[in-house]
């Protein structure tokens, strides 16, 4: 009883600590329409150690992202910088992971050194080196189903879905269906998962 007592006081001094930097970040947002003092924020609180900087971090993206309740674990190191993400109840993110425009199912993990991209063609070919490049950039949602696991070091382009495995180091360049385990580079289906794993999926035997 004190110990959730203890974490919702934690939540709401989290929340009344990073109030100001919301406020200037909604109000930045609505005048210019951009993203970037969203993720200079973002940046500057990846960098706040142990549970204290999960805790601002997710008192921040909980009022600064279009979805995500707040309940979660942000590692450190760790951001957005699109805030038209979407993250479900849940979410584990581990140390050093820079998710884009992505939609994250709940009860998801990340582990440390995850990259998710907006999609695999972002940056145009034309107009690469002169200042208009950032003009032609395409930024599309990946999809991350519900209690997905994404291994350790791995670069995530494309949709996974719900209870899927992708093994570490892995490079997913194509959509994987549900309930699979994929793996290598570019990655692959490997493994299907039962229905009876799907709770608890697993790399064994694979």
């Amino acid at each position: 009883m004190q110990k959730s007592l203890a974490k919702k006081l934690i939540i709401l001094l989290s929340w009344a600590g990073v109030s100001p930097v919301i406020i200037l970040v909604r109000l930045h947002k609505y005048l210019f329409k951009s993203d970037n003092l969203f993720a200079s924020f973002g940046q500057c609180l990846a960098l706040v150690p142990g549970k204290l900087g999960s805790y601002l971090r997710c008192a921040y993206y909980r009022f600064t992202l279009k979805r995500f309740s707040g309940e979660g674990f942000i590692g450190f190191g760790s951001y957005f910088p699109h805030s038209s993400a979407e993250v479900g109840e849940g979410v584990y993110i581990g140390a050093y992971c820079v998710i884009g425009n992505v939609s994250i199912g709940e009860g998801s993990l990340l582990a440390s050194r995850v990259s998710i991209l907006s999609g695999a063609h972002q940056h145009s070919i034309e107009g690469r080196g002169t200042k208009g490049e950032q003009n032609n950039n395409y930024y599309r949602r990946t999809e991350i189903g519900k209690g997905c696991w994404v291994g350790e070091g791995s670069v995530v382009m494309a949709d996974v879905g719900d209870f899927s495995v992708v093994g570490a180091g892995s490079v997913v360049t194509r959509t994987m269906p549900a309930g699979v385990i994929a793996a290598g580079n570019p990655a692959r289906v490997i493994k299907e998962i039962s229905t009876s794993e799907r709770e608890n999926p697993t790399l064994k035997g694979s």
